[in-house]
């Protein structure tokens, strides 16, 4: 629901938890492919940058979501 109604907050929390700076996903071009990637690398997830940026073209709080799922399947604080 966070991920819907405030979606800045969401990716700021997605980008910290991921070791990021809080505001590279909005100051860097594809900074959110970046962090998606490498979600995607340390759940062993299979998958490519070209889908991760599709998916983020396409429906970027949907991805987002996903993204922070991952993260809380993962245990990662």
């Amino acid at each position: 629901i966070l991920g819907y109604f405030c979606l800045p907050c969401t990716v700021c929390n997605v980008a910290t938890r991921t070791g990021e700076c809080c505001c590279m996903p909005f100051f860097v071009p594809g900074g959110t492919v970046v962090m998606r990637t490498r979600i995607r690398t340390l759940g062993g997830i299979q998958g490519s940058a070209c889908n991760d940026f599709c998916a983020l073209a396409c429906c970027g709080p949907c991805a987002v979501c996903q993204m922070q799922r991952e993260l809380d399947n993962m245990g990662v604080p």
